[in-house]
């Protein structure tokens, strides 16, 4: 790579992945499981929300709010789940950006980190990542941003470094994001809210579109990594 890409060269570039052979098709079916759990804990949500609404006397609506249940573990599950089964098809993005021919089985995609290699590393950055972005929530917002946007590449980092047979654990991994996102916060915060229309719309649709639209998003955050990434190596 001669050149930084831009987000825009990025995300033409994605597109142009989504539309060599039938690489769209097979991302979509292996969204197929995390769309449908997406879909799942949405009607769950609205559900919750109807009962919730119902269970509020109007006479003392503060005391009832008080008494109403938390959803954090509930979150807490969703989230987990959602990442262990995305986090393979976007490993297999990550592929498919660097080699736009590159065939894979979309099960085999989705279910990949749900072995030895993978599993206990994701759940283990998961888990780390969730206590240093709440921590860093709970101190200020600025340092609990900053948090999220520094170790968003840690999946990336471990992936890479395990596919090249280093033993790389989840804290090297984490510590590998952060320092690839030095300089680049700004850039994967702007790149996010020029992808935010179609976050509200996955929300609008309550979730009912993911399978066909995470294909695009996960080639174009797969995209930014690789493009730091090479940007990094050639500055060394």
């Amino acid at each position: 790579m001669d050149t930084f890409l831009t987000r825009r060269e990025i995300k033409r570039q994605a597109k142009e992945r989504l539309r060599t052979d039938d690489n769209w098709k097979q991302l979509m079916i292996a969204n197929i499981i995390p769309w449908l759990l997406a879909v799942v804990f949405a009607v769950v949500q609205v559900t919750q929300a109807a009962q919730i609404l119902q269970s509020i006397d109007p006479n003392n609506v503060a005391d009832s709010i008080n008494k109403l249940p938390s959803n954090s573990s509930w979150s807490l599950v969703q989230n987990l789940m959602t990442t262990m089964f995305t986090q393979g098809v976007a490993f297999t993005a990550l592929e498919l950006w660097r080699k736009p021919d590159y065939k894979f089985n979309p099960w085999q995609a989705l279910l990949q980190v749900f072995t030895g290699q993978w599993f206990w590393a994701i759940i283990a950055i998961w888990l780390l990542s969730s206590v240093a972005e709440s921590i860093g929530m709970m101190l200020f917002i600025i340092p609990g941003i900053l948090l999220l946007f520094g170790l968003s590449q840690s999946f990336y980092t471990l992936y890479d470094a395990r596919t090249n047979d280093e033993q790389t654990s989840a804290l090297t991994a984490m510590i590998a994001s952060w320092r690839l996102m030095r300089g680049f916060k700004l850039d994967l915060f702007v790149l996010s809210l020029t992808l935010l229309g179609w976050t509200i719309l996955q929300r609008l649709t309550l979730h009912l579109l993911d399978f066909a639209i995470n294909p695009y998003l996960q080639l174009v955050y797969a995209g930014f990594y690789d493009n730091i990434r090479k940007y990094q190596v050639l500055q060394q």
